[in-house]
């Protein structure tokens, strides 16, 4: 019970000082204040997801949390991040492929006067490469929504077990397949996704494209392959549905 209710002081510190910020004067991109609004707005619904899984951390701790190092895996614009630190934990380090997001995140932290210890731009061989240079020993490597964006899970947990520390890995999604009516959301915008693109549907590095995933798979293979006969190009597109491009490619 002590446990819930400091991640329900935090949680609740954490809005308060989230709310007193003033987005549109915030000097981040629209994504990531798209995130902090949607945030904002259904607080109840995704605080409860943070709150479940901090309480399932801190139960894995055998050490004071003062004295804890909390990863914060995939961050996006650091609200796990922000919650660790207003538990207390020691040391938080913040990690994110996107550098857009790194960026945002350091300077959403200054404008809630919460300082994050460490900030890891990459994905995860970069990732161990930099935890090993700072010789970083983690307890925890948290994350909410990662898990359904790693593209090759088996090889991410061989190479996330190369930390050379004992730690607690925990992921939480709310993109749960279990749940008829998330599934059914989920379909239908992978559907469109697809098919038909919409703003910013697609991310290559940090840049999107107003595109839809097929049309962009057919751009890599025609660029690579262009003596290919157009209905080649379209029945590989199809066929490489959820491939990264190196994977295309090969």
């Amino acid at each position: 019970m002590k446990e819930h209710n400091t991640i329900s002081e935090a949680i609740e510190k954490l809005f308060s000082k989230i709310q007193m910020l003033n987005l549109r004067n915030l000097n981040i991109s629209e994504y990531n204040r798209n995130y902090l609004t949607k945030y904002i707005s259904n607080y109840s619904f995704y605080m409860s997801i943070y709150s479940q899984l901090l309480q399932k951390a801190l139960k894995k701790l055998n050490k004071p949390v003062s004295d804890s190092t909390f990863i914060d895996y995939g961050g996006g614009c650091g609200i796990l991040s922000y919650l660790a630190k207003e538990i207390g934990f020691k040391t938080v380090v913040y990690n994110d492929i996107n550098e857009i997001s790194v960026l945002d995140t350091r300077i959403i932290s200054r404008s809630l006067s919460i300082e994050i210890d460490y900030y890891i731009c990459g994905d995860v061989e970069e990732f161990i490469n930099e935890m090993n240079l700072c010789k970083i020993k983690p307890y925890l490597i948290c994350s909410i929504d990662v898990l359904e964006h790693i593209y090759d899970l088996d090889l991410w947990i061989k190479t996330i077990a190369k930390i050379n520390s004992e730690y607690s890995l925990l992921f939480m999604t709310s993109a749960n397949p279990g749940n008829p009516f998330i599934r059914h959301r989920l379909k239908k915008l992978h559907i469109k996704s697809e098919n038909r693109g919409f703003e910013k549907n697609v991310r290559r590095e940090n840049i999107f494209l107003n595109t839809s995933f097929l049309e962009e798979r057919e751009r890599i293979i025609r660029n690579e392959f262009p003596d290919l006969k157009n209905n080649d190009i379209k029945i590989l597109s199809l066929k490489t549905r959820g491939l990264r491009i190196d994977d295309i490619e090969k």
